[in-house]
């Protein structure tokens, strides 16, 4: 069960349709259809977001790096999660101050951000060490080994690399 205040609701959808209104709070279940009401604002409201953020200048600003993979990236920190997502707050096994209105939005959130980045050849990901509260986005910019670029993919099959 999702609980919400009333206001918050109202500033998504100006006139919420909720049935279970008590004491300023709106109570709905994750498949319900206010559910899918309140999720279609907030995926609005976030590409909107992601629309108006700089790409270019984390594009120009990113570091390139070699991934485990032995593949290049152009590598740019976004953020903190602390600072980024809607609630604020990093998931961990042993925290307790996550309620499901928080997991509703943050994962919205994330899901918009995935698709927004998918459409500008990145992705995202964050820090696997310290924290763990850094928000990174790269680009994949090829083969480590085939920095010639004389459009050979590096793998001698024969196939040309058109990009």
């Amino acid at each position: 069960m999702i609980e919400v205040s009333f206001s918050e609701v109202y500033n998504l959808l100006a006139a919420p349709k909720a049935t279970d209104l008590d004491d300023g709070v709106v109570r709905f279940d994750e498949d319900s259809d206010i559910a899918d009401t309140i999720g279609a604002a907030l995926e609005r409201r976030y590409r909107e977001e992601f629309r108006s953020w700089n790409w270019d200048l984390a594009r120009t600003s990113a570091q390139e790096v070699e991934g485990d993979d032995g593949d290049r990236y152009a590598v740019a920190y976004l953020g903190s999660v602390f600072n980024l997502t809607p609630s604020g707050k990093v998931y961990a096994p042993w925290t307790t101050n996550q309620t499901a209105w928080d997991v509703f939005r943050d994962c919205i959130w994330w899901e918009v951000l995935e698709a927004h980045l998918e459409t500008l050849g990145a992705f995202v990901f964050t820090d696997d060490c310290g924290d763990g509260d850094g928000v990174r986005v790269a680009w994949h910019l090829g083969r480590a080994d085939d920095d010639d670029d004389d459009g050979d993919d590096g793998d001698d099959d024969g196939e040309v690399r058109l990009d």
